[in-house]
């Protein structure tokens, strides 16, 4: 059943612990038997195979087992309660491995938490995401301490939240996208599949506010409110590209992803100093005719993310739409983006130069527009040139970008080292994903 208000969690934080029983392990090299114990009341659950447990249910019950991932990634194995309604399943999240607390029949995992090298703290997946107390207990070690699975360095994502609106089984890296990704350097996830149409409805009003401030300190006061967060000390880009601290109507937008992310950085990612807010105006002069036109420039008008600098510092950019392109229109002031432009290692040793000294750049001949609509999310390679089409439209056109790299990037500052040669040094979920493995754990 899909997820409504109505599954809000109870007013008590619920306590759920898992404590190993049996010190002796399967073929899996996890404990045969766990104890699970939610709200004080415990019970023992009992390793099996998940694709015979699946099996089992359905043909006990007619129907297919949910909440389940059905896709890639999904874990091997199951613990399942006496009564085989109750369950802990597994996914495979980039280098984490992700558990989840389940009943039979309902929308939604109640519970989940990461695995990278010992247990973490379980959230809620249900409302508001809040944090149930968990710990595992190995028998003759310590407890671990607890630590919140979106918290701190190595304990998760560091800044992106489940969302009470995100669906039940998040978009992941298959072969096919990670080999549409490999070539184009792009992947498009529509909103659909992301639930994300609400959420950009908010985060455009909170867009054209910050467009109202920017109008109001322009006309009459001459100053910003901090209360939008503008990033003042960055070098300034125009309405193309406005700096903002981050807010919880813009992340919010990137939390369906936050599975795919991890994936390609094949980590998890770094929390990023600045979003850039996008405007696009329509383009030409009051009285210009606009109805039908193209952008018509040639292929070597174009930019590479970093200012001229390769690598430039960050390995995924992410954009979400706000709006959506005009009927009938050529060109709305859309991502335009040059295919296989983040493989081509003659441009990435020759653009540094030529943007130093604003030369005309190597041709990539004919771009395409990425035609987006209002809550669609594109990512794209750190290394893909790319330009802002025209807008010969009637309407502005809004999105957002988020910058990423990995959490590994606080400590190794040499994360970049195999970049332009190796494009993938960055991103290595991608040619894991293509060979039909989702970065299993090491």
């Amino acid at each position: 059943r899909p997820h409504t208000d109505d599954d809000a969690p109870p007013a008590k934080r619920p306590r759920i612990e898992v404590t190993p029983l049996d010190p002796s392990t399967s073929d899996s090299g996890l404990p045969s038997t766990v104890v699970v114990s939610e709200n004080g009341s415990k019970e023992q659950f009992t390793l099996k195979a998940a694709a015979i447990f699946r099996q089992e249910y359905k043909v006990r019950t007619g129907i297919d087992l949910r909440p389940w991932h059905s896709g890639p990634g999904s874990g091997r194995w199951v613990y399942i309660s006496s009564c085989g309604t109750r369950y802990l399943w597994s996914q495979n999240v980039g280098t984490w491995l992700q558990w989840k607390f389940a009943v039979a029949g309902e929308g939604r995992s109640r519970y989940s938490s990461y695995f990278p090298f010992g247990v973490r703290r379980w959230k809620s997946m249900i409302g508001e995401c809040s944090p149930a107390d968990f710990f595992v207990t190995p028998k003759g070690g310590k407890q671990g301490t607890p630590s919140n699975a979106c918290g701190t360095a190595g304990t998760g994502f560091t800044f992106l939240e489940p969302h009470k609106e995100d669906p039940v089984e998040l978009p992941m890296l298959g072969v096919e996208e990670a080999e549409r990704f490999y070539e184009d350097g792009y992947i498009v996830l529509r909103a659909d599949s992301l639930g994300s149409h609400a959420r950009a409805s908010r985060a455009l009003r909170e867009m054209n506010l910050v467009l109202a401030e920017l109008a109001i300190a322009g006309l009459e006061t001459g100053r910003i409110s901090p209360e939008f967060g503008l990033v003042e000390d960055l070098p300034r880009e125009g309405l193309n590209s406005v700096r903002v601290q981050s807010r919880k109507e813009f992340t919010a937008l990137l939390s369906p992803l936050r599975t795919i992310i991890q994936q390609l950085l094949g980590g998890c990612p770094e929390e990023p100093e600045t979003i850039q807010l996008a405007y696009a105006p329509p383009t030409g002069s009051m009285g210009e005719g606009f109805e039908g036109r193209s952008d018509c420039r040639a292929g070597d008008e174009y930019h590479i993310d970093g200012r001229g600098r390769i690598p430039n510092g960050f390995a995924l950019l992410v954009g979400v739409a706000l709006s959506s392109p005009p009927p009938g229109s050529c060109a709305w002031g859309a991502l335009t983006v040059f295919p296989g432009s983040h493989r081509n290692a003659s441009l990435h040793r020759e653009y540094p130069k030529k943007k130093a000294e604003s030369g005309q750049h190597m041709d990539l001949g004919t771009p395409r527009h990425v035609t987006l609509e209002r809550g669609d999310a594109v990512l794209a390679h750190s290394l893909l040139a790319h330009r802002r089409s025209e807008n010969w439209s009637d309407a502005w056109r809004y999105q957002i970008y988020w910058r990423l790299k990995p959490e590994r990037a606080r400590s190794d500052h040499g994360w970049e080292s195999g970049m332009p040669g190796d494009p993938w040094a960055v991103l290595p979920g991608v040619l894991a994903a293509r060979r039909g493995r989702v970065n299993l754990l090491p």
